[in-house]
């Protein structure tokens, strides 16, 4: 028996079948006449067509247009007596002067323009911010003309690390509006003062917060006038313990949350030690004040458009 004449065929002389041509594709096919060829490979760099550019990155940058003059302006504490404006109005000298003065009784030794263009100093007589309370008397006195004439806090900040600096308040102008200050500060290690309080509930409910202190306080009492200091048991604002940091700031968060409720708010923080120190050695001064944005009519008049 031998192969089927089927397998014989592939092994015998006559050729086998050649396999069908693959199906026409356009986009396969060369040019040119004759059978397909293979295309020769460029002997150069690829040529990438370049169309006009319409980009902006090699132009010369053009910059928005500057603020209205007077948008923005900055008050300035330095050197233990002296208080500096930087593009405030001229016509805010007045009301400054008046307020600066209303607030410490030794007065000014000197006020006049600074040697920066659109800058303004006060001199105080003695040390007014060696002086815990009135130092932020002074600054009440400040920003409630500030508030009255529209020019409203954006941030607080020591831009300048001198031992004898304190904070740069940086204001933007808008509406006027009235606003009462007082003010929370902290000192030493382990007391809390309110200053200027505008009403007794506030004391009280100040007072009563704070006594939560789950080790106690030592005292809380009117230490002057209108200065309310509470005196904690341990060193909460100087303590390497983290539960104790985390309580005194649950305490904190307690005593902004029940002021909100009676309609007053955290305006600032200002960096305001009494003394010469160190950086970061004491914290800063809370500035609080009125919810209620109420316009000041008389004072708009007098001072936005006075001369």
């Amino acid at each position: 028996m031998g192969w089927p004449s089927s397998a014989r065929s592939t092994a015998g002389s006559s050729p086998a079948s050649p396999h069908p041509p693959p199906p026409y594709h356009e986009k396969n096919a060369t040019e040119g006449k004759g059978p397909a060829s293979t295309p020769k490979s460029p002997t150069g760099p690829t040529h990438i067509p370049i169309r006009a550019s319409t980009d902006t990155l090699h132009r010369t940058a053009t910059l928005p247009p500057p603020p209205p003059p007077g948008s923005f302006a900055a008050i300035l504490l330095d050197n233990g007596q002296q208080i500096t404006s930087l593009r405030l109005p001229k016509r805010l000298v007045g009301p400054l002067s008046a307020a600066i003065t209303s607030a410490w009784p030794d007065g000014l030794l000197r006020c006049a323009a600074s040697p920066v263009q659109g800058g303004w100093e006060w001199e105080l007589n003695g040390w007014p911010f060696v002086q815990h309370v009135e130092s932020r008397r002074i600054m009440f006195a400040i920003l409630q003309v500030l508030y009255a004439a529209g020019w409203a806090v954006q941030c607080s900040n020591n831009i300048n690390k001198h031992h004898m600096a304190k904070g740069t308040i940086f204001l933007k102008a808008g509406e006027p509006c009235g606003k009462t200050f007082f003010g929370i500060s902290f000192f030493k290690e382990d007391r809390i003062r309110l200053i200027d309080a505008p009403t007794a509930e506030l004391r009280a409910t100040f007072i009563a917060i704070a006594k939560t202190w789950h080790k106690g306080v030592q005292e809380a009492k009117e230490k002057w006038a209108g200065c309310v200091q509470v005196k904690f048991r341990g060193t909460p604002f100087y303590t390497n313990d983290h539960m104790e940091q985390d309580m005194i700031r649950m305490l904190l968060l307690d005593i902004m949350t029940a002021f909100d409720a009676l309609g007053f708010e955290l305006v600032t923080c200002i960096e305001m030690a009494d003394f010469v120190r160190h950086e970061g050695t004491q914290p800063e001064t809370w500035f609080f004040a009125n919810k209620n944005r109420q316009r000041e009519g008389s004072v708009r008049s007098s001072i936005c458009h006075g001369s």
